[in-house]
């Protein structure tokens, strides 16, 4: 035991590393507006000037000021992933445990997750995108539709496997209905599936 701390002490100091720029760059994103020295769909200077004082990271072929754009950008990226996250992870969460807990549930949520994980996402997103338009919204909510059979197959797993243990077993003999075993038993040991796929789905 005593041997492991170092190693995991050495371990953690990247991860800790890798923590902070992570944190950084979405707080530059969330403060674009004060950080963002010009305006990114303004031209600010000349074309294809290098880093300098003026522009520390240069402008591209149209004069636009590049930090600009990357402070702009990372906010936007990081409004949509977040979104695409919270949404997809909610969705297939509530497939999951509903297809694992409820027998009848099971076939046509299954066969919805197995059709999406046959068709080719990037002409179907192309498609939906065309048809209800571009947008923020459109991509979020396009994105959180189609990403959610994969984790919820997952989720289904788990719960089918937790209502097998001795535990939900235990409190079945000693009385407990159905809906208290899901709500004090079940659900719990799916919660620790969802910051995995929150990160898996903003990367």
């Amino acid at each position: 035991m005593l041997r492991a701390l170092p190693l995991a002490r050495r371990y953690a100091r990247p991860n800790v590393a890798g923590g902070a720029v992570l944190a950084a760059v979405a707080a530059a994103a969330l403060l674009a507006p004060l950080l963002a020295p010009y305006d990114p769909s303004l031209s600010a200077g000349a074309p294809l000037l290098p880093p300098g004082a003026a522009h520390l990271l240069g402008t591209n072929d149209v004069g636009q000021d590049v930090l600009s754009e990357l402070l702009w950008g990372a906010r936007a990226s990081l409004v949509v992933g977040a979104a695409v996250a919270l949404l997809s992870t909610t969705l297939s969460w509530t497939i999951g445990v509903a297809a694992g807990l409820w027998r009848r549930a099971e076939p046509p949520l299954l066969a919805a997750a197995d059709l999406l994980l046959a068709l080719p996402t990037l002409p179907l997103y192309m498609l939906i995108v065309a048809l209800a338009g571009p947008g923020q919204p459109t991509l979020v909510v396009t994105l959180g539709l189609l990403t959610w059979p994969a984790f919820a197959r997952i989720v289904r797993a788990q719960v089918l496997a937790v209502r097998g243990r001795l535990y939900v077993e235990a409190a079945r003999a000693l009385g407990a209905g159905e809906l208290r075993r899901a709500l004090v038993h079940v659900l719990p040991a799916t919660f620790a599936l969802l910051p995995a796929n929150v990160v898996a789905t903003v990367r």
